[in-house]
């Protein structure tokens, strides 16, 4: 099979002004003959008008990108002597800066630029928030959390740390940072709730009490483990403080003797009334 030759074509040396032959894929990318033209192109010289002094001066065809003065001194006092007049992003008043920063400088001061930013992510924050109707004022809506959630509480990140959308709703909400060792408690019981009058710092101990006070956690009938009914308990105190034994109890109610000494030692079904006169007895085994 005879061989097959890509075809060829002329193309003009930028340098040198001769042609040459490339392939014909390369006639719209090959602008050297050689690389010493393409070496001798780099190194000539091309005439340029300062932007300062406006006197011509000569320079490298590969440094005519952003060649502006013919010197440090011109470039310097260029900048030194131009300016532009800007007006600041935040507080819209008017400053000067160099011109070479005229077209990024935004704010007056690093301070106006931090209270955008926090207005900024104020604003982007709020955003994810569905407040009701009655404004930022209202103390008694609930305001849910749109955004993604995981575990029913909203969260963010603030330098690739996931922290609670509630704890950023209470700091923003009233201007200071959340206690670090606290936990943030609901008084609505809502937990993708962000309305600061809604969420107060407290402990795990007073987050627990509000649970058990709410009904919030399984006690009583509805724990998995309960074995006594809120009559057979207030029916075992009463017996006891007839004088029955612990044992006496367990067999006519159809519990073990450990429930029984769990519940006159205060251990179980707390949230029942405990007779004044009867005494705490020694605990059992804890309830499996």
């Amino acid at each position: 099979m005879p061989r097959v030759y890509a075809p060829r074509v002329l193309v003009l040396c930028r340098f040198c002004y001769t042609h040459f032959e490339v392939h014909a894929y390369r006639k719209d990318t090959a602008r050297f003959c050689s690389h010493r033209c393409r070496a001798s192109m780099k190194r000539a010289e091309v005439t340029l008008a300062c932007h300062w002094c406006r006197e011509l001066f000569t320079t490298e065809a590969c440094r005519v990108k952003g060649r502006m003065y013919c010197s440090n001194a011109c470039k310097y006092a260029a900048r030194q002597a131009t300016r532009a007049l800007i007006v600041c992003a935040h507080c819209e008043t008017p400053f000067e800066v160099r011109h070479y920063r005229g077209k990024t400088a935004r704010f007056c001061s690093t301070a106006c630029h931090d209270t955008w930013r926090y207005e900024q992510a104020r604003a982007a924050f709020w955003s994810k928030v569905q407040i009701c109707a009655h404004g930022m004022e209202c103390i008694y809506c609930c305001w849910p959390w749109k955004a993604t959630q995981g575990d029913t509480y909203g969260g963010v990140y603030v330098h690739n740390q996931r922290i609670g959308a509630h704890r950023v709703a209470w700091e923003l909400g009233h201007n200071q940072s959340f206690p670090p060792d606290m936990h943030a408690a609901h008084w609505c019981n809502n937990p993708p709730c962000c309305n600061p009058a809604h969420i107060r710092p407290a402990t795990q101990k007073d987050n627990l009490a509000d649970a058990v006070r709410d009904h919030r956690l399984a006690s009583g009938d509805t724990h998995h483990n309960s074995k006594l009914t809120q009559e057979t308990a207030t029916e075992a105190l009463r017996l006891k403080v007839e004088g029955w034994t612990n044992s006496a109890i367990a067999v006519h109610l159809s519990v073990s003797k450990s429930t029984i000494q769990n519940l006159m030692a205060g251990n179980i079904w707390k949230d029942i009334p405990r007779p004044a006169v009867l005494p705490k007895q020694k605990p059992g085994p804890r309830p499996k």
